[in-house]
């Protein structure tokens, strides 16, 4: 279950109206939201022990410790429940790695506590290691939504970090958005690689995490450089 008051407040409140449109309670929306998470927190159990294979709704229920049919007040589906998923453990995600790079100038403080930060939640939260690693096969859509999103918001970042000058300021956003592709990817092999036991997440090496760092940190202002000056070559 998430931790009370950390993430809890990243997901939007289901059901805070009635059928005939009159706006429930503060304290009927807070159980609503209470036992949505509670769904989505046995699901991501459910999974880490089953995988996505072998996570019925029945399974979720009692996980969840809730009736059979509450299920279908919060999801219509299955597939929706894993779309879900999905994409509100990301929020909370963000929401945790967007507070933690607050306030950071530079590419190697943005790295340093955003992969901190994500790597304190999958401590906290190890259940969600396989959520993410299987859910390209049984949540494509979603999936294939996250990891745009992921890639978007750190395209945009990093040309925050680096200032328009006379080299950078050639460098599109779709060419930033292909340097956060390579670094999406080289994260995700750097946990598989390091961090992942029997499917769950145990934590990174403190010298794998030290050794990407100083890798994109050499590496970024090299990429955008050369991209910048393929921009500029005429034809």
């Amino acid at each position: 279950m998430a931790s009370k008051g950390e993430e809890s407040h990243m997901i939007e409140a289901p059901h805070s109206y009635t059928r005939s449109g009159r706006r429930r309670s503060d304290r009927a929306i807070s159980k609503n939201l209470r036992t949505r998470e509670r769904i989505v927190d046995a699901t991501a159990s459910v999974i880490a022990r089953e995988g996505y294979a072998g996570c019925t709704i029945a399974r979720v229920t009692a996980a969840a410790e809730i009736a059979h049919g509450t299920f279908y007040l919060y999801f219509e589906s299955q597939e929706q429940l894993f779309d879900q998923m999905l994409l509100e453990t990301h929020k909370r995600m963000r929401g945790i790695v967007g507070r933690a790079i607050r306030g950071a100038t530079t590419i190697a403080e943005v790295e340093d506590r955003g992969l901190r930060a994500n790597f304190n939640f999958l401590r906290r939260h190890p259940d969600y290691f396989r959520v993410w690693a299987e859910a390209e096969v049984f949540a494509p859509k979603a999936y294939a939504e996250y990891v745009d999103t992921v890639i978007r918001s750190y395209a945009r970042l990093l040309a925050a970090i680096f200032p328009p000058d006379e080299t950078v300021e050639q460098v599109s956003l779709e060419q930033y958005a292909a340097v956060a592709s390579m670094l999406y990817g080289a994260r995700s092999s750097l946990v598989r690689r390091y961090g992942v036991k029997r499917q769950r997440f145990v934590g990174v090496p403190e010298f794998a995490m030290k050794t990407y760092i100083e890798f994109v940190v050499a590496g970024i202002p090299a990429v955008l450089a050369q991209a910048a000056a393929q921009e500029r070559r005429p034809g």
